[in-house]
């Protein structure tokens, strides 16, 4: 059996982390929407951003809603800085092009 390319391991590793650790699964699907809008989504919106970081560890804080449609998406107080950045981090690697 061939091995997995480290991107794919690194990939798998990221979604068991996330979808155990802060639930963001539970409505953002990586590649379609559906309660949320798709991580791939919002990593394109905001990749010209210069403040996107900071912008998407604000939403992901307190919430919002009306960004990306009618839901909208509930404060994670809960949520360790240090988290927040692990979350969004995927979308800084989203080529510009």
């Amino acid at each position: 059996m061939p091995k997995p390319k480290a991107s794919w391991t690194a990939r798998a590793a990221y979604l068991m982390w996330i979808s155990s650790t802060v639930f963001c699964l539970a409505c953002h699907y990586l590649e379609i929407a559906s309660v949320g809008s798709a991580c791939l989504d919002v990593s394109l919106k905001y990749r010209y951003q210069k403040d996107a970081a900071e912008y998407l560890k604000n939403k992901i804080k307190n919430g919002g809603g009306g960004v990306r449609g009618e839901v909208p998406m509930p404060p994670q107080i809960a949520i360790k800085p240090e988290d927040a950045d692990k979350v969004i981090a995927p979308s800084s690697v989203i080529p510009k092009v």
